[in-house]
């Protein structure tokens, strides 16, 4: 998300609609928010703006519970560079435990979702939900 998208729900919501009608996905892939347990009540009040967003844009939205398949990002960051070295330039490495997150975390959480329902490894038809307008 940019800076400004992060601002607020409102904020984002804008952004994404902004980047929807630009780039044209055909799909856009979101974490549920409920599920989201890790995320404070900002960042769950974000992505419930992307998911009223997502269903009413002309895309395939599929919204997942995120499943944890590594330790930490950083096992699942090296783990997805196996399968894409094209991102290997992008992959984080763990800080000291006083700096923050690298932000190119972002891109392996995506990727990680996109592979969870790409391959499937759902629990159950609970834990995703699709839409397409």
């Amino acid at each position: 998300m940019s800076r400004g998208g992060s601002k607020s729900p409102d904020h984002a919501a804008k952004v994404l609609t902004t980047w929807i009608t630009r780039y044209r996905p055909d799909t856009v892939i979101l974490e549920i928010p409920d599920t989201a347990k890790r995320k404070s009540d900002k960042q769950r009040a974000i992505l419930s703006a992307f998911v009223r967003v997502a269903e009413d844009a002309p895309v395939l939205n599929i919204a997942v519970a995120r499943q944890k398949t590594h330790r930490d990002m950083y096992l699942m960051a090296a783990d997805l560079v196996t399968r894409h070295p094209q991102i290997k330039a992008k992959q984080p490495q763990k800080p000291k435990i006083w700096m923050p997150e690298p932000r190119e975390t972002i891109y392996f959480e995506a990727l990680g979702m996109a592979e969870q329902v790409l391959v499937g490894h759902q629990s159950s038809v609970e834990d995703i939900t699709l839409s397409k307008r």
